[in-house]
């Protein structure tokens, strides 16, 4: 036998009366056997994605129990606890609970260990126990460190912003109906196998960079204004396969055109007398 002192939860005037003695038995019973909440860290926990349904974790009370003498009691892990996602129906937002994180622990009222995935209808309890950790289900995200990936929703300004840190984007949403997105490295690719992809603006739509590559072929149905050098890869804009005008003129604001090294506004013709005769082709160089 342990001759180690041990100390009991009785206080001095636990017994001095009837009723002292019932509120400590009921005080006791209550807090040995009835659960509510309680804040715990999480161990290891389901990493289900996209293509898998809610998952379980293993989590450990944050708040320690105590003896008899005031001493902490080391804190033993819960196992096989179903863990909460914001999720309806086949809509989901996947946020799988990571090691370290602190969340709520909710114990439930009955064994509800026979629940699962496909469970549609109301199934008998697993055993007797009421209020049991065993049974508590978790709310991920208390406390939780500096963000590096994030959807904020801002309710002083009314904007929308999702970033994720590693790769360096931000889209924001602005609540005056602007959307604004953000790329310090890497690239931004938008890919649809089949359909279109529209942008619909009432004023304008303004692209900025270097250089803007388009792989296929363009139609402009409106007016085309150019303001800067019109140029090819080695030079004057190049057409291989012409200019073929349907309808409508072709008008020249100012400067020349030039072709086949004649120009339209200064060239002159070999061959030329007075009659009513047709003049031979341009002189290459005027």
């Amino acid at each position: 036998m342990s001759d180690k002192t041990v100390k009991g939860a009785k206080k001095l005037n636990t017994a001095n009366t009837m009723v002292n003695a019932i509120e400590f038995a009921v005080t006791q019973a209550i807090r040995s056997q009835v659960n509510t909440s309680e804040l715990v860290v999480i161990g290891q926990a389901d990493q289900n994605g996209h293509d898998g349904p809610g998952g379980y974790a293993s989590a450990t009370p944050l708040v320690k129990q105590t003896d008899g003498f005031d001493n902490g009691l080391p804190a033993t892990a819960l196992h096989h606890l179903a863990y909460y996602r914001p999720q309806a129906g086949k809509a989901a937002i996947i946020m799988n609970p990571q090691p370290g994180d602190k969340a709520l622990a909710v114990s439930m009222k009955r064994d509800s260990s026979g629940i699962g995935v496909d469970t549609k209808e109301a199934v008998q309890p697993g055993s007797h126990r009421s209020f049991d950790q065993a049974d508590s289900i978790l709310f991920n995200g208390v406390l939780g460190v500096t963000p590096e990936i994030y959807l904020n929703l801002d309710p002083d300004s009314g904007d929308i912003t999702l970033s994720t840190k590693a790769a360096k984007i931000e889209i924001s949403c602005r609540e005056s109906g602007d959307i604004e997105v953000k790329t310090l490295s890497g690239d931004i690719a938008i890919n649809t196998a089949a359909g279109n992809v529209t942008v619909d603006a009432t004023e304008k739509v303004t692209v900025t960079c270097r250089e803007i590559i388009l792989d296929g072929n363009v139609r402009i149905t409106g007016g085309l204004v150019v303001e800067g050098a019109t140029t090819g890869a080695n030079g004057p804009a190049i057409f291989s396969q012409g200019i073929s005008n349907q309808t409508g003129d072709i008008v020249n604001q100012g400067g020349d055109i030039k072709t086949s090294a004649v120009t339209l506004n200064g060239h002159t013709h070999a061959g030329v007398e007075p009659g009513g005769g047709d003049t031979d082709s341009p002189n290459s160089g005027t």
